[in-house]
Order: structure tokens, then C-alpha cells, then sequence
């Protein structure tokens, strides 16, 4: 399983390095998506959505912005960032 950090940088997604990611205790969005990996996104100004109940799309949005979709996640939540803590479901 591995863990990829994303940040908001001006209108898209940036993917950084875990000592670059938001500090400790703030939180953020974690995505697991269906092969194991898990994702963690900085909240800022950053909104999650399921549409299609069928097919079970998730859709990050920023500002009204599509920013990224999942078509193949199995679980979301938000979470305090820890810089030692496992994300893993």
C-alpha cells in the first residue's frame, strides 16, 4: 500500500513529498481507493462528491472547479493529518 499527498496549488492539484504536506493534527480528505493506495488531499477550499450512485464516481471539486475524479475508491473520510499514523482502513 502506498500513500500519495496532495495540495492545492492555485486551481489544481500538486502532488508533494509527506514533509511538504500540512502540518500535523490538520485535517484532510482521505481517499482508499480500490487497489489499496490511499490518498490524502489537503481540505483547503477543496469539496468531495459522489455522483452517480450507480457507478459510484467520486469527484473532487475546488471553487465550483472539477479538480480530480475516482472511479474506484472504497472508502472517504476526513481525518487529523499525522505525520507517524498509518491511513490504511
Amino acid at each position: 500500500m502506498s500513500t500519495t499527498y496532495y495540495v492545492l496549488d492555485e486551481k489544481h492539484l500538486k502532488v508533494v513529498d509527506a514533509d511538504k504536506f500540512v502540518n500535523e493534527g490538520v485535517p484532510v480528505h482521505r481517499i482508499v481507493l480500490a487497489n489499496g493506495e490511499v490518498h490524502l488531499v489537503e481540505r483547503r477550499e477543496i469539496e468531495i462528491e459522489v455522483s452517480g450512485q450507480k457507478d459510484g464516481v467520486l469527484e473532487l471539486t475546488g471553487g465550483g472547479q472539477w479538480l480530480r475524479s475516482y472511479g474506484s475508491w472504497v472508502y472517504v473520510d476526513s481525518v487529523p493529518y499525522s505525520r507517524t499514523g498509518s491511513f490504511a482502513v
